[in-house]
């Protein structure tokens, strides 16, 4: 038996744990989100897709399109060609499609389609990229809305990590952890 300040061994079960290098970044939270963007996601956008473009093994996931159309909009033929050629790759992964990610907790139905209907339109017209994954991983509060709206898209899996103990103890117990839709 293993002892109760020695971490347990798996041998018998591994696990598998994925990690997955994403931006995170909240378009207007502390200040606004031209200068948000310009002072840091700009340079988060240009190091990741020179990176990835350079480094064949690498991956990249990006999420909120604003920010993204406001490093194109700095350098339009430059920054497009760039971010296209990592996208091409197919390892830069652009996340969830809207121009913002919507609060699950307080948010109009319109507003949720306003958001997606937006970023998903530059994202195609830009690089021809449909996005096929939901990516709220800093949602306060989840919404049913959400994952009807996700599958209605056409989107393969919905992503996210913020759950009460309770409530993701009660999904572990019971194998639940993993959702389907059809």
């Amino acid at each position: 038996k293993p002892k109760p300040d020695v971490a347990p061994v798996f041998a018998d079960n591994p696990r598998v744990f994925h990690m997955i290098a994403h931006s995170h970044d909240d378009l207007g939270w502390i200040i606004p989100e031209r200068d948000y963007s310009n002072l840091i996601v700009s340079r988060v956008i240009r190091t990741s897709a020179d990176f990835i473009i350079n480094n064949p093994g690498s991956k990249f996931s990006m999420c909120n399109i604003g920010f993204l159309k406001h490093w194109i909009d700095q350098d339009a033929i430059n920054n497009t060609a760039l971010f296209k050629k990592a996208v091409d790759t197919g390892r830069m992964e652009i996340l969830n499609g809207g121009y913002a990610v919507h609060d699950n907790a307080a948010v109009y139905f319109d507003d949720i389609i306003s958001t997606y209907e937006y970023g998903r339109e530059f994202v195609y017209q830009h690089f021809n990229y449909i996005t096929r994954t939901g990516w709220l991983i800093d949602p306060f509060g989840l919404s049913l809305t959400t994952s009807r709206i996700y599958a209605e898209m056409g989107y393969n899996q919905y992503v996210t990590n913020r759950m009460s103990t309770w409530e993701r103890d009660l999904m572990r117990n019971s194998s639940q952890l993993q959702k389907n839709w059809v």
